[in-house]
């Protein structure tokens, strides 16, 4: 598992300014509740692969939290990377159980 950090590679993601970030993505805490995908047009310049990156996101985020019986009780912002779209579904999978094993901790 590759997760960058400030010069060594570790199995859980680092807090920069103002959020989150890991191989995949990056993340922002947020006020509203619910897990928000937003995807720029500088990762794609074509809609089709920047929905495929956001239907892969919110799906890996659902079966993690449906895996551990949770609900989502905070409000998180999701910027994902363009390796995301060629990605393993199964080593992003793990990435968001990591992330949000991590994030919870250290987020309130």
């Amino acid at each position: 598992m590759a997760f960058s950090n400030t010069k060594q590679n570790s199995q859980k993601p680092f807090k920069r300014q103002g959020g989150f970030s890991c191989e995949f993505f990056s993340a922002k805490k947020i006020s509203q509740k619910g897990i928000f995908v937003v995807v720029s047009k500088k990762i794609d310049k074509k809609a089709v692969n920047r929905n495929l990156i956001k239907r892969r996101t919110r799906e890996a985020f659902r079966l993690v939290l449906k895996d551990e019986n949770q609900t989502v009780a905070f409000g998180i912002k999701i910027f994902p990377t363009k390796e995301l779209m060629t990605a393993d579904f199964s080593k992003l999978k793990l990435s968001v159980k990591i992330f949000l094993k991590h994030y919870k901790t250290t987020a309130d």
